[in-house]
């Protein structure tokens, strides 16, 4: 990972990414619309908190254009001078079970939560998804509220995440520039860069027998009935809920 020769930092990132390490701001949330680079952010973010001699690790909350890990989950890593992010090994996972928040803001806001409380970093740097309007807007707002994050990135254009920092002005937020590099997806884009992170990631991996009976479910009525026997079923019951 070497983000300062590789790309033209904005002024505006190096002064946060100083501000954010002179501070010693241990949770770092970094919010922006759709295409601003908040993952290049975080990256050059993580390079710069590790050239300085600290550990930092990485939440990517972004579960439909992961970083690292599968789409469809939050995960938590640490992240390296020798390897890019797509190469870094999650060191946890909360699985959400969708590539978008829509309909799935509780376990959106949880597996954030749980994935920060779970690292042992002396900063942790948040991604998150490009959704700043309606359901983006009360997502980030939740997140703000349950991390508490040290300070807020907002990466934005003509003030376009008022409509969030002016809900949360009594937060530390930093306000930078949009990476000039930053391209544009289309949706086809998108899903075919969800498609390469799922193969890239079970690439490797094996088939796996497991005895249904030994697992526990969570959020799900799984074993929870009477049990019936039903022709060409491996398990079949009868709830109450």
């Amino acid at each position: 990972m070497n983000m300062k020769s590789d790309l033209d930092i904005p002024r505006s990132w190096e002064n946060a990414a100083g501000r954010i390490l002179s501070n010693r701001w241990r949770k770092v949330l970094v919010i922006g619309g759709i295409d601003r680079g908040k993952s290049t952010f975080c990256r050059y973010l993580s390079e710069v908190i590790l050239i300085s001699g600290h550990e930092v690790s990485f939440v990517d909350a972004d579960v439909g254009q992961k970083d690292v890990g599968p789409p469809s989950t939050i995960t938590l890593s640490y992240p390296n001078l020798l390897n890019e992010f797509e190469n870094i090994e999650p060191a946890a996972f909360y699985f959400v079970g969708s590539v978008t928040p829509e309909g799935h803001l509780l376990p959106m806001v949880v597996g954030t939560k749980k994935m920060v409380e779970i690292s042992r970093a002396p900063f942790v740097i948040i991604n998150t998804t490009g959704l700043i309007h309606q359901t983006g807007r009360i997502l980030k707002g939740y997140k703000i509220e349950l991390i508490r994050p040290d300070v807020i990135v907002a990466i934005e254009k003509s003030n376009e995440l008022k409509s969030i920092t002016n809900q949360y002005r009594n937060h530390r937020i930093i306000r930078i520039e949009p990476s000039g590099r930053a391209v544009r997806k289309d949706i086809e884009e998108r899903r075919k860069r969800r498609e390469t992170a799922f193969a890239n990631y079970f690439e490797d991996h094996n088939e796996v027998e497991l005895d249904i009976e030994q697992l526990l479910f969570q959020r799900s009525l799984l074993f929870s009935g009477k049990r019936i026997e039903r022709e060409n079923s491996v398990h079949s019951e009868i709830t109450l809920s």
